[in-house]
């Protein structure tokens, strides 16, 4: 048989179901509240409900008989106002029965919360006046179990909170009822003391008068007393050098641990310069100071703090800010126009014309403000004084030469005369370098000049890359010849180098580079770096047949290798199976 339901007021299914007493006494338990004060403390603090009228009713007049209760009432206001009723305090036997009571409401709720139920006259029990589905039953049960679950976690937290609150009290009120309980007279402080108090505090402080009056005495006699003289263990006083000797004494002393200190700054002052002097090779018949050692220990591209010129920096800074308004109008202009740039890009001097964005115009004009009120300040040298020093002095020295070494980070320094013979030697090898009777950069330049002209006719190069590789300066910078001192051989010898930037065949270098790049990387030998060449090394799997000859490099290459540069690479080698 169907259990019978009624129908509510909104069109619900309403519970007719009657707990049980145990059922209602759990609630009970659970539900307590602390006292009558916070009953009527939440009831003042509820909101007034007006009653509700229908819209179609029509406002009344009141009765004569209610006018005259509303008269009297308003007499009532202007009289005295009773006192309201006083609640007695709570008493300690009563907070700890309220304590027990919220530690078993506790103890009760998470004995549900572990388990998954809910006391059944706390359980979400609407139903609608529909024929539910499946989906509906879903959700229906998983609103009712996150409402009892909920309902149960706010029950836990609120007898916590009142657990707290309730043990604070008691612990105040037991502190309360222990001062009032205090029967040790000499805990309670301000009472009136007794004939016998006083007279043994009077006795104890004439024993501490008498006490003091007998080491006062003492002192007196003490200071009092002869002393007589008796012979020095030492002959001279640290403090007071009355005597001629004494004062010589002194003065040897302090002339000893002064050189004891200048002997130590010197052997700490050569250590670091010794360490520093590994980072440079003197091949020349000059003498380095220390401060030039010191100063050439930090390397050929340390840069010192340059001189300070308010003038030229102020323009340095007009000049970033016209490329930065330059760039951000350029931006403005062509956003959303991106395209991928060309690998041979030649920038252009156009100048964009002020845009007619208000808020780019504006920022730029504030950045303008603020470049402008820049208190320039002189920064603090990187370099001490006797570092500076150095610098000119190597600068005026016109009989050294100062480079860097062909590995490492070491640096050179040679004689002038002897840097020039270097180079000299490799020069005068006719198989590998002949002299000409007059430079030979101006017709160089006008064959590649042709060379791009005829490459672009034909189409084998665009517009943009055509005018690329005719940025050359003209006339071209005419390639320099130096050598760099290899001095990890036995013999220092030098390495030739000659650099061609700016000059004319540079950029037609560079677009051929760009074009053998992928063909070189597809090659089977191509090989990156040193890097690549370990890993390469160490993927190889080798015949037993190949391994002797290929264990036999070792040697080749301890010969070659700089300071176990090539350790890792040997390494490998040795590893191959």
């Amino acid at each position: 048989m169907m259990e019978s339901k009624i129908l509510n007021e909104e069109g619900l299914f309403a519970d007719t179901s009657v707990p049980t007493e145990k059922e209602v006494a759990e609630e009970d338990a659970i539900l307590e509240t602390d006292s009558e004060e916070e009953i009527t403390s939440a009831q003042k603090q509820r909101p007034p409900v007006a009653p509700k009228r229908r819209q179609d009713e029509r406002p009344r007049k009141p009765s004569p008989r209610k006018r005259k209760q509303e008269n009297s009432r308003d007499n009532e206001e202007f009289q005295p106002k009773k006192k309201p009723r006083q609640i007695p305090p709570e008493t300690a036997k009563e907070i700890k029965e309220k304590i027990k009571k919220s530690e078993e409401s506790i103890a009760k709720l998470k004995t549900h919360s572990e388990k998954g139920t809910c006391p059944k006259t706390l359980r979400y029990r609407a139903r609608a006046n529909i024929a539910p589905d499946e989906e509906f039953k879903n959700d229906i049960s998983f609103i009712r179990k996150d409402a009892e679950k909920k309902f149960l976690d706010a029950l836990t937290k609120f007898h916590y909170r009142r657990t707290e609150t309730l043990a604070v009290k008691l612990r105040k009120l037991e502190q309360l009822e222990s001062r009032r309980k205090t029967t040790d007279v000499k805990l309670i402080k301000n009472r009136p003391l007794s004939v016998k108090e006083h007279a043994d505090r009077i006795e104890r402080i004439q024993k501490k008068m008498s006490k003091l009056n007998e080491e006062m005495i003492e002192l007196k006699r003490e200071q009092n007393k002869e002393v007589e003289p008796y012979p020095r263990v030492s002959s001279v006083s640290a403090k007071h050098p009355r005597t001629r000797k004494g004062r010589e004494n002194q003065f040897i002393s302090t002339k000893k641990r002064r050189e004891r200190k200048r002997k130590l700054q010197n052997d700490i002052t050569k250590k670091t310069t010794e360490s520093k002097k590994k980072h440079i090779k003197n091949l020349s018949d000059y003498d380095l100071t220390r401060n030039q050692i010191n100063l050439l220990s930090r390397g050929l591209k340390y840069i010192p703090t340059p001189v300070t010129n308010k003038g030229h920096i102020r323009k340095e800074l007009l000049k970033d800010f016209a490329n930065f308004a330059r760039r951000m109008h350029l931006q403005f202009i062509f956003h959303g126009k991106d395209k991928e740039p060309h690998h041979f890009h030649v920038k252009s001097n156009w100048e964009p014309p002020i845009q007619p964005s208000v808020a780019l115009e504006t920022y730029l004009e504030e950045v303008k403000i603020q470049l402008a009120e820049i208190q320039i300040s002189k920064p603090k040298n990187n370099l001490p004084t006797n570092e500076r020093l150095a610098i000119k002095e190597l600068k005026q020295n016109t009989n050294i030469n100062i480079k860097r070494a062909d590995k490492g980070t070491s640096t050179v320094i040679m004689n002038k005369e002897d840097k020039i013979h270097e180079g000299q030697v490799q020069l005068d090898v006719r198989e590998n370098y002949r002299a000409l009777p007059s430079p030979m950069v101006s017709e160089t330049y006008e064959k590649v000049t042709q060379l791009i002209k005829t490459l672009h006719h034909g189409n084998h190069i665009d517009t943009m890359t055509e005018k690329w590789l005719s940025l050359t300066q003209n006339p071209p910078r005419i390639p320099i010849f130096y050598t760099l001192t290899k001095i990890h051989k036995p013999n220092p010898v030098g390495r030739p180098i000659i650099s061609g930037c700016e000059g004319p065949t540079e950029r037609i270098s560079s677009f051929l580079d760009f074009l053998l790049q992928p063909i070189a990387k597809q090659q089977k030998s191509y090989l990156k770096d040193t890097t690549d060449f370990i890993n390469f090394v160490e993927k190889t799997k080798v015949e037993k047949k190949y391994s002797s000859s290929i264990h036999g490099c070792d040697k080749l290459i301890y010969q070659r290798s700089t300071g176990g540069r090539n350790n890792h690479c040997m390494q490998c080698i040795r590893n191959i199976p």
